[in-house]
């Protein structure tokens, strides 16, 4: 805790006073503030404030839960009072002491020698009402009822002075000018109205006499702004802006602290309420009191054993030091920090939403009558209605690329008609010469050379297109039929047939079901064996891994065992060293002794 020497303990007389030096001036002017008290520092003041009298200070009686979570917070952050004040909602000085008289079992006494009283956190000593306190209490009234202030008064004083000059000096000058002396007020040097040397740029070619006028005009009012409110300064203009911005905050902060003073007077003259527990509540507040006693015990056993091992060892050595607060406060960014970027990668992973409209009606019982909705109140997605347009066009595509010819589906080259031959062919032969040019000229005028003077044949409709092609299959099919009969006598039945071919089938059939028997039977022996050979696999595995691990188990052990040799003889030496030192040492008292 910080340790102050002047001043001494505070009186009821100097807490008034603070109390209302605060009203005034604020939390932030301690300085000022302790101008009113003649033995306190501006940094005593402030302390005095944040923790005793202001209106946030919790000083109500410790309960056992509050009691309980102060142990454990001690138990996380040891010697922390200022990180743990806030959790509990008291100061730093409140939390201490209650955590010693917790250890120690009463309330440490405070002494008049005590280098460790922190007055500013104990309350307020009687008042002697001397002479000197009566002297400071007067002062202090005296400047707390100034309101206009030195400074004010001061500026008002050189105001008067400048404005008494201004009209002494007036009535000098109107004095001497009814006498006949002309006095000019202000001495100007010698203007320069011309340029030496000037060389006056030609004219242009355009005429600029109109905008004369207008150049001097704004130039005249230029003139007259700048003699009345000068040139703007923008370092003025910003400073003027911050001196408000300042003053603004001033009086915010005097509103703040005259409220937080009014607070505190309302919650002296009100009487507190009286809490008492819940009539369930005493087996809680007992199972509280053991939770207590038994943290209290064991941090008395862990001070002992730390106090213990601190005397057994060097002088040289220094204790671990515990964390500070800014390290568990980075800690706790650092955790903030891999939580929100474990969100946004969980976001990140999440599907594209899918915007998707459907039409849902309610079901209607048997009795009801059933709602008829026009198609056209219905109104899609805009997004949807135009992919279902785009999906029917590429559709409507591909069925006009189908019913294209064979040799454009197929990326060929459309052969110029004028090389086609057939002008010496006759019959149903000339007709389909006749046909087969009609269709190369409609395809090279559509697709090699649109310049081409031929007839276009128009797409046939997608039902004609279909029936034309099951006509086609129909009749190349009863073709194939017809050549293959031709080719290929016919091949007689099963039942006309000799016996001896029968039977040859039936053992056909007989031998492909034992196959088929054979196969089944074959196939699971197959699938039990490769089932066996896994197992056997992943056995072999984890023998061997098993292995491995008691082969480093080993070495390990190997290592430690020739570590705990070197360390022992290592010992055993230094032991040995000791205790020849110590006999030496004996023998050397014997001769002293011996020689005396």
């Amino acid at each position: 805790m910080p340790l102050y020497v002047k001043g001494g303990a505070w009186t009821n007389v100097e807490d008034e006073i603070l109390k209302a030096a605060v009203s005034k001036y604020g939390l932030n002017q301690w300085a000022r503030v302790s101008s009113l008290l003649t033995k306190k520092s501006a940094k005593q003041a402030k302390a005095r404030w944040n923790e005793w009298l202001s209106p946030t200070i919790n000083k109500s009686t410790w309960t056992r839960e509050e009691d309980d979570k102060l142990l454990s917070l001690a138990k996380i952050m040891p010697n922390q009072w200022q990180s743990i004040a806030p959790v509990m909602g008291r100061t730093a000085a409140s939390c201490s002491d209650r955590y010693n008289e917790l250890i120690e079992g009463s309330v440490a006494v405070a002494q008049a020698g005590d280098v460790n009283l922190n007055a500013e956190s104990q309350p307020a000593r009687p008042d002697e009402a001397d002479d000197e306190e009566m002297e400071l209490l007067a002062e202090a009234k005296a400047r707390l009822a100034n309101t206009q202030g030195k400074k004010a008064q001061r500026k008002a004083r050189e105001r008067m002075l400048r404005e008494t000059l201004r009209v002494s000096q007036l009535q000098k000058r109107h004095e001497l000018k009814q006498a006949g002396v002309s006095v000019k007020s202000r001495y100007s040097a010698a203007e320069l109205n011309h340029i030496p040397h000037e060389r006056a740029p030609s004219a242009g070619i355009y005429d600029t006499s109109e905008e004369r006028a207008t150049n001097e005009s704004r130039l005249t009012e230029f003139d007259k702004k700048v003699a009345r409110a000068g040139v703007e300064n923008a370092g003025k203009k910003r400073k003027n802006k911050d001196d408000d911005t300042e003053k603004a905050q001033q009086k915010q902060d005097l509103e703040v602290a005259a409220e937080a003073v009014n607070t505190l007077e309302t919650e002296q003259l009100k009487r507190r309420k009286l809490n008492l527990p819940m009539p369930g509540q005493e087996t809680n507040a007992e199972a509280v009191d053991d939770r207590i006693s038994s943290s209290v015990a064991a941090i008395k056993s862990r001070m002992s054993e730390t106090s213990a091992l601190a005397s057994a060892k060097d002088g040289n050595q220094v204790l671990s030091q515990p964390k500070s607060g800014s390290e568990t406060r980075k800690d706790a960014k650092k955790e903030r920090k891999m939580l929100r970027n474990y969100i946004a990668e969980s976001l990140s992973r999440l599907p594209p939403p899918r915007h998707h409209s459907d039409l849902v009606l309610p079901k209607l019982a048997d009795d009801q009558e059933s709602i008829t909705i026009p198609t056209s109140a219905v109104d899609p997605d805009a997004g949807e209605r135009r992919r279902m347009l785009e999906t029917l066009r590429l559709v409507d595509e591909e069925k006009a690329k189908l019913r294209r010819s064979q040799a454009i589906q197929k990326g060929l080259s459309v052969p110029h008609p004028n090389s086609l031959l057939g002008n010496k062919l006759e019959g149903l032969d000339k007709l389909i010469a006749d046909e087969l040019r009609r269709l190369v000229s409609s395809d090279y005028k559509k697709y090699e050379d649109p310049r081409f003077s031929a007839a276009l044949v128009e797409d046939l409709a997608e039902d004609v297109f279909e029936r034309i092609h099951s006509q086609i299959d129909n009749e190349v099919h009863s073709v194939d039929n017809e050549v293959f009969s031709e080719l290929h006598p016919r091949v007689p039945s099963v039942a006309e047939l000799p016996p001896f071919s029968k039977r040859m089938v039936e053992a056909h059939k007989d031998l492909t079901s034992e196959n088929a028997a054979l196969k089944s039977s074959l196939d699971a022996q197959y699938t039990s064996d490769i089932e066996s050979d896994k197992k056997i696999a992943r056995s072999i595995l984890d023998a061997a891994a098993r292995y491995a691990q008691q082969c480093i188990d080993v070495k390990c052990y190997e290592n430690i065992l020739e570590e705990e040799k070197v360390a022992i003889e290592a010992r055993s030496a230094r032991l040995h060293e000791m205790v020849d030192s110590v006999i030496h040492s004996e023998h050397a008292i014997a001769d002293r002794l011996k020689s005396t």
